[in-house]
């Protein structure tokens, strides 16, 4: 028997507020109709606020995160094309996996799922890769399964300083509307989200924000697709939504962003920028001291810890 209100305690998906939770009780509108067209421009414009990228282009899906990961990947890259992914955890390692299914030639850089992703290992790979057959690379903001933070923007300068031609994707999907996070700033190409973490909503809604390169390179590429299409959907973003959103969800996104944000700056100031200092009496924690270097937020593997 439970007593009290359920409070969700996991990485996601995370507590619905409750202005959220009753703005879901509305009835279901006509997404046809002129009402939820008026809603779905307002709430593209707040969702460009929420990534910061008022040059990108928003792609929206009736999916879980899964399916943006999949709407990436084939609308950018053609059959047995080459991109480089990074290891930082177990949803790095989930969209690995796809990629591989998928009939992607992958080149997945090992990592110890107690780092973020490493930059040198990235250019230098992309350095020796003369005439561009690595057609992406995709990286994961924050892995939700260990709580590490890749320094996202500094990858992306040195991939520019190179001039390698590679689309970049990045996962936001656990950090987007809780960490810092700049689609034009950083240069990123497509942004990879979902409802269900930071933008404090149901699972069900997933997000690819694309830049004009990426939408260029989606219509010259050859793979068959259908459902994850873009350009369909981003002709209809002025009047509708090509697919049947669950409405309750979508006309809450307006109430739910305000609570978000906009986010001209994330409140704590930390070492780092995103580092928290962390100190665990009775514990010799080396190890975790040691990953303190890099960013990490809001998870401490307890397990790292040996008493003493």
């Amino acid at each position: 028997m439970q007593t009290g209100k359920h409070f969700l305690q996991i990485p996601g998906p995370t507590n619905v507020p409750d202005s959220v939770l009753r703005a879901i009780s509305n009835p279901t509108i006509d997404h046809r109709g002129p009402e939820f067209s008026d809603m779905t421009l307002r709430i593209i414009d707040l969702l460009k606020i929420i990534v910061k990228g008022q040059n990108s282009i928003p792609i929206i899906f009736p999916s879980s995160g899964t399916g943006a990961w999949e709407a990436a990947l084939v609308n950018i890259l053609s059959p047995g094309d080459k991109v480089l992914m990074f290891e930082t955890g177990h949803f790095s390692t989930l969209w690995k996996n796809m990629a591989h299914k998928l009939g992607f030639d992958v080149n997945y850089i090992k990592g110890d799922w107690r780092t973020g992703v490493d930059s040198n290992r990235i250019i230098e790979i992309l350095s020796e890769d003369n005439i561009h057959e690595i057609k992406a690379v995709c990286l994961v903001h924050n892995e939700t399964s260990t709580g590490v933070t890749s320094n996202i923007s500094e990858i992306t300068k040195k991939i520019k300083t190179i001039q390698h031609p590679a689309i970049i994707m990045v996962d936001t999907i656990s950090s987007l509307g809780s960490i810092d996070y700049q689609h034009d700033n950083w240069d990123i190409d497509v942004t990879v989200a979902g409802s269900q973490k930071g933008l404090m909503l149901p699972p069900g809604i997933a997000f690819n924000f694309i830049s004009s390169k990426a939408l260029g390179q989606s219509k010259s590429n050859s793979y068959n697709r259908s459902y994850w299409d873009w350009e369909e959907i981003a002709k209809n973003n002025a009047s509708s939504c090509r697919e049947t959103l669950l409405t309750q969800i979508s006309s809450d996104k307006k109430e739910d962003i305000k609570i978000v944000g906009p986010i001209p700056s994330f409140p704590y100031k930390l070492k780092n920028n995103f580092r928290y200092e962390i100190i665990v009496k009775g514990s010799s924690c080396n190890k975790l001291l040691n990953d303190l270097a890099i960013p990490r937020n809001w998870i401490i593997d307890f397990d790292m810890c040996v008493s003493t």
